[in-house]
């Protein structure tokens, strides 16, 4: 179920099964969805609020229920919102374009299931409407930074048919190449392009 997901987002499913556990639940609620997503990673809510992580738990604690403490060992199984809402963070990351679904999109996908806990977001100004501005702003962020650009290119070669490879390297060595050189892009995204011993526009 969680192939697709990166690192950090796998992290927020592990501590949202730990706090589960710690509040003796036999699911992974949504609440706890989000304590995993204020574990792991703060930023992606920062960057739509500026409440502080204690403030947002606190306002989220009278969702969970304390009962007995299950041991960290036992699977438990994700309940039918929780569910949901991870299916909606998949449709989020396909809607972007994303190969991956990472924690921006969990967010999204809580937002999307529009539970009782979205709108206690609401009240910090953590709407799905803002969440997406600040997943697209992040996005134009990436872009603009050659690190992530390498990481997205990673992630291409990565899915490249292994009959293509020798191709694939071919290009990338002419990506390298000081007579390189790209021309004609269109609105969709087409181009041409062409290198060599000269240069090509010569």
């Amino acid at each position: 179920m969680f192939e697709r997901y990166t690192e950090k987002a796998r992290r927020i499913i592990f501590f949202a099964r730990y706090e589960a556990s710690q509040y003796g639940s036999p699911y992974i609620e949504i609440t706890h969805l989000l304590f995993g997503l204020l574990r792991e990673d703060y930023g992606t809510i920062r960057a739509v609020s500026k409440v502080e992580p204690a403030g947002l738990r606190q306002a989220l604690e009278p969702f969970c229920l304390k009962r007995e403490k299950i041991a960290t060992s036992v699977d438990l199984p994700v309940s039918h919102p929780c569910r949901r809402a991870l299916a909606y963070a998949a449709e989020e990351a396909e809607r972007m374009g994303h190969t991956h679904i990472g924690q921006e999109h969990v967010l999204l996908g809580v937002l999307r299931e529009n539970g009782a806990e979205a709108s206690v977001l609401g009240e910090f100004g953590i709407t799905l409407d803002a969440a997406r501005a600040a997943c697209r702003t992040g996005k134009e962020s990436a872009k603009a930074d050659p690190s992530a650009a390498r990481h997205e290119l990673g992630e291409l070669v990565a899915r490249i048919p292994e009959e293509r490879l020798d191709a694939a390297a071919r290009l990338l060595a002419g990506l390298s190449s000081e007579f390189f050189a790209v021309s004609g892009i269109s609105a969709e995204g087409g181009f041409s392009f062409s290198f060599g011993n000269v240069p090509p526009w010569s």
